[in-house]
């Protein structure tokens, strides 16, 4: 990729952490405005950067104590497939309010917490680092602007330290019910499949309970099974969250948000930043609820998705019905009961 001189360059973006290497990289961009479209900050910002520079990991430690960076105090969470990117559009507003949409190096960071527990307890884990690279992932992109950052729902796994690095944070969990999950992964074919099962073999290297059914049992799973054991993990966890931090979530079902997607919109801005002075209107929803959230050049809206699972349910129900059958008396590692006074739009 041919890049330019620094120079050029207006924004920095922490981009990857390399714990082998110990070195992180930063993407450098001369028109950062490409920024606020970007479906997610991951490797496709990579071709649209115009230069990358790698920095020793121990120099940004090294920074920590006289870092006055302000890190996001907002957080989108979720169990994937629930129209959390849709609102992380929505709520975008360059100057005012910037969304970054799962930055490939909080993913790191997150990696490293599943796999690397003694780098992790060692510094990466300490609260001003995590406060630091926190802020450096999501640094804004105009002066005065605020973040909110929508990690990837595989790295939810931070979330207690999130909570902890950032007493003032607050979070929307964002999810579907299980049987939209199940038909969200069928609608994305072999890549929802692969997704699923990456997904599935993250989550046993965190809950001990899932790794415990062994490699057999799991490995003879159907898609679908595999779907909702994903699924599970990932409720439960988030009521564990609930009870631990309470106060600091607020919970959306994905119908309640494409009912009343500009109510929510509100909520979620008043909940998340309060004193940002965000302003959303019907105007706010114009364009955005007309194209697919993933893939802005493509029409979509909420009716064409309720469309497409029904049609979706009707061909794949013998396959459906007997696994939502088998999934109500399956449990990972507790109950799930999502506390009605965190409902985003009744609290």
């Amino acid at each position: 990729m041919h890049r330019k001189k620094d120079t050029c360059v207006t924004y920095w973006h922490l981009h990857k952490l390399d714990l082998e290497s110990r070195s992180v990289e930063y993407l450098g961009f001369d028109t950062p405005d490409i920024l606020y479209q970007a479906a997610f900050w991951d490797d496709n910002l990579e071709p649209v950067a115009s230069h990358c520079r790698t920095r020793p990991l121990n120099d940004i430690l090294s920074e920590v104590d006289r870092s006055t960076a302000p890190a996001p105090a907002g957080f989108i969470f979720h169990n994937g497939y629930c129209g959390s990117t849709l609102m992380s559009r929505l709520l975008t507003q360059p100057g005012r309010t910037l969304t970054v949409r799962e930055p490939q190096a909080i993913t790191h960071l997150a990696d490293a917490r599943r796999n690397l527990p003694e780098q992790w307890t060692a510094g990466l884990g300490h609260a001003p680092v995590l406060r630091q690279l926190l802020a450096e992932a999501a640094h804004p992109i105009q002066p005065g602007e605020r973040a909110i950052m929508k990690p990837s729902n595989t790295d939810t796994i931070l979330a207690p330290d999130i909570f902890a690095a950032l007493p003032e944070a607050r979070a929307l969990f964002m999810y579907s019910d299980l049987e939209d999950f199940l038909l969200s992964a069928l609608s994305n074919g072999t890549t929802g499949v692969e997704r699923i099962r990456r997904m599935l073999l993250l989550f046993c290297f965190e809950v001990q309970a899932l790794s415990q059914m062994g490699p057999q049992v799991l490995l003879k799973m159907t898609d679908l099974q595999a779907a909702t054991l994903v699924w599970r993990v990932q409720m439960e966890r988030m009521d564990r969250l609930l009870a631990a931090f309470p106060g600091k979530i607020r919970t959306l079902r994905i119908d309640d948000f494409l009912d009343a997607p500009l109510e929510a919109a509100r909520h979620t801005a008043r909940f998340l930043q309060p004193d940002s002075g965000l302003t959303l209107d019907e105007s706010s929803l114009q364009g955005t609820m007309g194209r697919h959230a993933k893939h802005p050049s493509r029409p979509y809206n909420p009716q064409a998705r309720r469309e497409e699972r029904q049609k979706l349910r009707r061909e794949r129900q013998r396959d459906l019905d007997p696994v939502l059958e088998w999934a109500s008396g399956v449990s990972v590692t507790g109950p799930v009961s999502l506390d009605d006074t965190s409902t985003l739009l009744s609290a």
